[in-house]
């Protein structure tokens, strides 16, 4: 984590919506399973639960570091599904580390 430029520790707020998510887990239960991944490489995952109405409104204002849900697109323009917002550093590290996101090269 370290040549990451990643401290120990550092903390990870998410935002998880209530109810079921992907394959039928509960979002809750998948958020749990992350955070304990999480903390075995030294990340304190913060887990905040709520409503769908209320975090779309956080997902669309951009507020939200981590956020869980289902996607789909919001408009029916191409650019619409061409183009996702950039990624935050703390995003890109997490893509690096799982693999979805290539790594910077030095």
């Amino acid at each position: 984590m370290a040549a990451a430029g990643v401290a120990e520790g550092t903390e990870i707020d998410a935002i998880v919506p209530n109810g079921t998510g992907p394959g039928g887990i509960e979002w809750a239960t998948l958020a749990a399973k992350i955070q304990s991944d999480l903390a075995q490489v030294g990340l304190q995952m913060n887990i905040q639960q709520l409503q769908s109405s209320e975090l779309l409104n956080i997902y669309r204002a951009q507020d939200g570091k981590m956020v869980f849900m289902n996607w789909s697109p919001t408009s029916r323009t191409r650019t619409a599904t061409l183009r996702p917002s950039p990624p935050t550093k703390r995003a890109r590290l997490l893509g690096a580390m799982t693999g979805t996101i290539p790594r910077p090269s030095s």
